[in-house]
Formats: C-alpha cells, sequence, structure tokens
C-alpha cells in the first residue's frame, strides 16, 4: 500500500473513532473540541486527495511526448507550450 492511500486510511478510521465518540457524549465542550480534530483531519485529508490529484496529472504529462504538452490555465486559458 503506498504512503498517500495508508495515511488516508488512517486518518479516516481516527475520524470514524472521533464520529462515534462525538456521538456518544453531552458534553458541549468535549462535542466543540472533537469537531475541531474532525476539521483537521479532514484538512489533512484534503491535502492528501490534491497531492494524489497531483501526482496522477503528472503522470499524464509524463507520458505524452515533449512536443505534444499544451496547458491551458485559468480563468483566461492562456496556453502554455513546454518544448
Amino acid at each position: 500500500m503506498s504512503f498517500p492511500n495508508e495515511a488516508r486510511g488512517r486518518l479516516t478510521e481516527a475520524r470514524n473513532v472521533l464520529i462515534d465518540r462525538r456521538r456518544q457524549t453531552n458534553d458541549a465542550k468535549e462535542r466543540a473540541a472533537i469537531d475541531d480534530a474532525i476539521t483537521v483531519l479532514n484538512e489533512n485529508l484534503g491535502f492528501i486527495n490534491q497531492v494524489a490529484l497531483l501526482d496522477a496529472a503528472t503522470a499524464v504529462v509524463d507520458s505524452l511526448p515533449t512536443h505534444s504538452r499544451l496547458w491551458c490555465v485559468a480563468p483566461g486559458w492562456v496556453p502554455l507550450i513546454f518544448i
């Protein structure tokens, strides 16, 4: 298993434990602390997902011949050619 997949799995497990704990508590302060922790976990999961998408995009670009790499960037969709 790759590091990003393992990290994603462990963060998801931790989030599920926190969600279960939140469901069991009636303490407002503890719920707020759990909500904060879940927010941090979700942000970290988002970063891991962004890196995975970047890796996938890089693999696609690397598979193209150098002369055919054409990228368009938002918002003006200005074409950039890498030669």
